[in-house]
């Protein structure tokens, strides 16, 4: 079996077609993950957060009600896309089963009336398909702006920091750090904080589960080998508007963390050393503080 189960795009596929609640492992065509499963505690562990992320996204979803007016809205926005998709307006289609016999026999194949009839109803298919994809682009397009408008939700007054250290950590060891892309590829609506040095070959990667949410990660390392990761998620906490150069939210013997609010992002750096290595990381008056 493959070493890296983990990494692996058809048990990555079969773990996030696995439902909540639900006891799809003992499906015959889930068999390959369930195996891998067996032989993976990591593999068992990310099965695991999986299922309670699903389960409170499917949650969150119930206890939302939905907005008034976006019934109208959706049927409003169709109504907009189906001449888009179109191209074109045509009289009726007579279905195949309208046809004459006689008609029918009537026809040589090979005529251009015979190729007419082949490839129209192909035709009328690929139309229907075109409506229900701008139809479907559409609904996506609005359940976005819907999401967009309810906000990110708050963390609360009493986060556990001590979980984004073990984050950090098993991003270290599991090779996670720094396998993302540049960071001038990162999505615009999860932007390097201004407050954070971009160090030459600095990266971002999607993350999952972090304090709950779905963001990205930033890999940073600076010039003397130190590394640090910082965690951007939309959210709202009760923290200040700038990291603090002087108090971290929680520091141990090995980590420091840091945690501030911007907008609707929360930035949570997690840096690696014992001391005040974690200043090297901040952008004050165009530089670290070393």
């Amino acid at each position: 079996m493959d070493d890296h189960p983990i990494r692996d795009p058809r048990i990555l596929e079969a773990l996030e077609a696995c439902r909540p609640g639900k006891d799809d492992l003992s499906d015959p065509a889930m068999e390959r993950l369930a195996t891998a499963m067996a032989a993976s505690p990591e593999l068992d562990d990310l099965y695991e957060r999986l299922q309670r992320l699903d389960a409170a996204l499917a949650a969150a979803f119930r206890d939302v009600p939905v907005p008034r007016g976006l019934q109208e809205r959706i049927l409003a926005r169709l109504a907009q896309a189906v001449p888009a998709a179109s191209g074109e307006t045509s009289g009726p289609a007579v279905p195949p089963e309208a046809s004459s016999p006689e008609v029918s026999v009537c026809v040589s194949a090979g005529s251009p009336a015979a190729n007419t009839a082949a490839i129209a109803p192909g035709i009328r298919r690929r139309r229907w398909i075109a409506w229900l994809g701008a139809a479907a682009a559409v609904a996506a397009s609005l359940l976005v702006a819907v999401w967009l408008d309810w906000g990110p939700g708050p963390l609360g007054e009493d986060v556990d920091w001590n979980a984004a250290i073990v984050r950090f950590g098993a991003d270290l060891q599991n090779g996670d750090f720094g396998s993302g892309r540049s960071a001038e590829t990162a999505p615009s609506q999860y932007p390097l904080s201004l407050a954070i040095v971009p160090y030459p070959g600095t990266t971002w990667r999607p993350v999952q589960d972090f304090l709950g949410r779905s963001g990205i990660a930033y890999d940073l390392q600076d010039a003397w080998g130190f590394r640090a990761t910082l965690y951007v998620v939309q959210a709202t906490a009760h923290l200040p508007d700038a990291p603090d150069l002087y108090q971290p939210v929680l520091a141990t013997g090995q980590c420091a963390v840091l945690a501030w609010q911007e907008g609707n992002l929360v930035y949570v750096l997690v840096v690696q050393g014992a001391g005040g290595e974690y200043r090297r990381f901040l952008n004050v008056s165009g530089g670290p503080v070393v």
